[in-house]
C-alpha cells in the first residue's frame, strides 16, 4: 500500500500570510516543491480582497497558512500602552480575520471545505523574557483556533496551529540567552539540541496541510525537539 499521494499538496491553492518574513519564507518555499499553487500577491491589509483575488485566478482556496511577526523585545515594566496592543493586534486580531476570510470561501466553495494553520510558538505555553505581549497573543492563537475548529468542522474546514520551538536565526535566542548564567546556549535551560531551523517547520506544515494529517484539528502541535517536555526553567 503507497501513501504518497496523500503527502502532496499538488493543485492545491494556497495562501501564506506574511510570506515574505522567515517562517513564510520557509513556508512557501516547502509548499512549492509540494506542488501547491500559492497566491503570492498577498495584501496584509486586506484579507478578503486577498481571498477574492486568489479565486479569481485559481479557482478555489484550500490552505490558508498564518505566521506571526516578532516585533522589539521589551521589559514588562516598561511595555507601553501602544506596544503591547499593536503587538496583539498584529499577532492575534489580524490573524483572525484571515482565518474569517478564509473560512468564508471555504465554506461556500464546491466542494467546501479547506485547511487553516496557525503558526503559532512555544510562547504560548511558557514565559519567553521581553515578551509578554506576544506570549499573550500566541496563547490567544491556540484558544482561538480550537474554537474555530469547533465552529468551522460543519463546513469540512480544519482549523489547527502549530507550535514553532525556538529558531536559531530569530531574536529570540537572543533574549534568552540574557537569562543563562554563562550567557550562551548550551545551557541546560536552552539546549543547543533543542533549536530548530526555519526550512524545517515549512516541512512541518506542509504535512500538516496536507490529506495524510486530514485527523488532526482543532490542537496545536508542537514542533520544539523536545523543549517543552523537558522544561524551561530548573
Amino acid at each position: 500500500m503507497t501513501y504518497s499521494g496523500k503527502f502532496n499538496l499538488k493543485n492545491k491553492v494556497a495562501i501564506v500570510f506574511r510570506d515574505d518574513e522567515k517562517y513564510g519564507e520557509a513556508i512557501t518555499s516547502a509548499f512549492n516543491d509540494a506542488g501547491a499553487l500559492i497566491y503570492n500577491k498577498v495584501d496584509t491589509s486586506s484579507p478578503r480582497e486577498t481571498v477574492l483575488n486568489a479565486v479569481s485566478v485559481h479557482g478555489h482556496l484550500d490552505i490558508l497558512v498564518t505566521t506571526p511577526t516578532f516585533v522589539k523585545a521589551e521589559a514588562a515594566e516598561r511595555t507601553s500602552t501602544e506596544q503591547f496592543k499593536k503587538n496583539v493586534e498584529l499577532n492575534l486580531g489580524d490573524i483572525f480575520f484571515w482565518c474569517q476570510a478564509a473560512a468564508e470561501q471555504m465554506s461556500n466553495q464546491e466542494p467546501v471545505g479547506g485547511t487553516i494553520i496557525n503558526v503559532s510558538s512555544v510562547g504560548g505555553v511558557v514565559g519567553l523574557a521581553g515578551q509578554a505581549a506576544f506570549c499573550s497573543a500566541m496563547a490567544g492563537i491556540n484558544s482561538m483556533t480550537k474554537t474555530l475548529a469547533t465552529e468551522w468542522k460543519k463546513y469540512g474546514i480544519r482549523v489547527l496551529s502549530l507550535g514553532a520551538g525556538l529558531d536559531k536565526d530569530l531574536s529570540e535566542i537572543g533574549i534568552l540567552e540574557n537569562l543563562l548564567p554563562d550567557g550562551k546556549i548550551g545551557h541546560r535551560r536552552l539546549p543547543e539540541n533543542t533549536l530548530n531551523e526555519t526550512y524545517e517547520l515549512g516541512q512541518i506544515v506542509t504535512f500538516l496541510a496536507s490529506d495524510a494529517a486530514k485527523i488532526i484539528n482543532g490542537t496545536t502541535v508542537y514542533a520544539d525537539s523536545g523543549w517543552l517536555a523537558d522544561g524551561y526553567w530548573e
